[in-house]
């Protein structure tokens, strides 16, 4: 039903008063003290509507706000759910790292650097030991030739004893066989000294093969030991970084219980929004209570007074905000400006007032509230309703202004 007819019904429903006879006199003061009581009824009749209105708003944010702490609450308590498990988690890993002791494990890793000295020291003495052999077998090829250059005399001694035994006949026959068992001897010598000088190469050959072979282990121990000590120092700042992220664990533990705290007070939060909401509902419900008790003393008696009809169409759009609150869930449109019946009358007499400015302002502001209702019909967002709010208070602003300029008009 649209609010041009339901305007009609309203006019049918209200008492009216006989239109004064041109022959009979009029009182100027009385009209004028008529037309402000009429209009402090319709102002007050105004007021509830758009209070009527200002509740809906509220009703409107409160159910936002109602949803999205709901919303919130649920995160909040998969949140906290979540949390207690990472609490869990960390309280298992940091009595891990603590029954893992790694610092005090890694801290042996000081006693490396010793053990690397003392193996470097000992590498050390095998290859002085080494030299010292060569030395000793040096000294051996010294003894080995004195020993052969004795053989070699001996042998020669061994020839003359034989020439001489030979030159003393029978004699000397005895002789010749001791100096044929000294030649015997001295050749079985140089026959050994050859043997040991040839074991005595064969050793030096062996030791220094021995000794390049240990230059070369104590080049590779060196390398390892400094690749060892640069692991240890490495293994050393790992456990400072685990100590570190240990204490971080616990701090985010601390941190989750904290968040797990602010969920609850989230959810509790969320339930007092819900019981303002329902306190909203209840408030809205005594205005609308209190304007069927004061309804029957806000009709607006109509007459041809200027600020009588501004009263009546001021109360008009009373309903017609009331109507939009009221039934926002079944209404699907309203009319356009030129369609109500203070929408007639400014089209009426648009001509003749159109050079007053209280009466432009007036019908610019009336327009803009049929579309903003329209819009908030159409889409029950709170930023349409806070744009009907703001043309409805421009709206009653404009009806006193037009109806200050009442002795300026004559229809």
């Amino acid at each position: 039903m649209f609010w041009s007819k339901q305007v009609a019904e309203t006019n049918e429903k209200q008492e009216t008063v006989p239109l004064p006879v041109m022959n009979e006199p009029v009182n100027r003061q009385q009209q004028e003290m008529t037309g402000e009581y009429e209009m402090t009824k319709a102002l007050l009749s105004y007021s509830l509507a758009h209070t009527e209105l200002i509740y809906y708003e509220t009703n409107l944010k409160n159910k936002q706000a109602v949803e999205l702490a709901s919303q919130l609450a649920d995160v909040s308590k998969e949140t906290s759910v979540s949390s207690e498990e990472i609490s869990a988690s960390t309280l298992r890993i940091s009595k891990a790292m603590e029954q893992l002791s790694i610092g005090k494990n890694v801290a042996k890793l000081s006693n490396f650097q010793q053990i690397e000295e003392e193996f470097e020291h000992s590498i050390s003495m095998v290859v002085d030991n080494s030299l010292h052999l060569r030395k000793q077998i040096g000294q051996i090829d010294v003894i080995t030739n004195d020993i052969a250059t004795i053989a070699t005399q001996t042998n020669l001694l061994s020839l003359n004893a034989s020439i001489e035994a030979a030159r003393a006949g029978e004699s000397g026959r005895g002789f010749n066989v001791v100096a044929q068992e000294v030649r015997k001897l001295s050749e079985q010598t140089k026959e050994s000294v050859v043997k040991v000088d040839e074991v005595a190469k064969n050793v030096e050959t062996s030791s220094k093969e021995t000794d390049t072979s240990l230059q070369s282990l104590q080049e590779k121990l060196k390398d390892y030991l400094g690749t060892m000590s640069v692991v240890g120092n490495a293994l050393q700042e790992n456990v400072k970084e685990i100590e570190q992220s240990n204490f971080a664990i616990q701090d985010l533990n601390f941190a989750l219980e904290k968040q797990t705290e602010t969920t609850i007070s989230m959810v509790n939060i969320s339930n007092e929004l819900f019981n303002s909401s329902e306190f909203s509902v209840d408030t809205n419900n005594n205005i609308m209570n209190l304007f069927k008790i004061m309804e029957p003393y806000m009709k607006i008696n109509e007459s041809q007074d200027i600020k009588s009809i501004l009263a009546a169409r001021l109360h008009d759009h009373a309903n017609f905000l009331r109507n939009i609150v009221r039934n926002m869930e079944t209404l699907k449109s309203v009319p356009n400006h030129h369609d109500c019946v203070f929408g007639k009358w400014c089209d009426q007499h648009k001509e003749k007032l159109g050079q007053i400015h209280s009466f432009t302002k007036l019908y610019d502001e009336h327009k803009q509230l049929h579309m903003d209702a329209r819009a908030l019909v159409s889409n029950q967002s709170i930023q349409n309703v806070e744009k009907l709010l703001a043309t409805s208070e421009s709206l009653l602003e404009s009806f006193m202004n037009l109806s200050k300029d009442a002795r300026k008009i004559s229809l």
